[in-house]
């Protein structure tokens, strides 16, 4: 299902993400905004998704790409 964001503040209301990560997420949204600022650009578009995981994923290679996505966002 994708939802725009006034859809989504009617369905889920909010994110729930740790303290660390929010804190990381809004600190990459304000580099990500100065940047798209100094480019006179106003466009931002923020992608979530949500995974509900009844077992989280074995495979290695998943969790390698999710650590360095994790690494970027430092």
């Amino acid at each position: 299902m994708t939802l725009k964001d006034i859809d989504f503040m009617k369905e889920e209301g909010r994110i729930h993400i740790s303290d660390e990560n929010k804190l990381k997420l809004l600190e990459t949204i304000k580099k990500d905004t100065l940047f798209l600022k100094n480019l006179n650009l106003i466009d931002y578009s923020l992608l979530v998704i949500k995974v509900k995981w009844l077992v989280p994923p074995r495979n290695s290679q998943f969790w390698s790409k999710y650590q360095r996505i994790q690494s970027c966002m430092q």
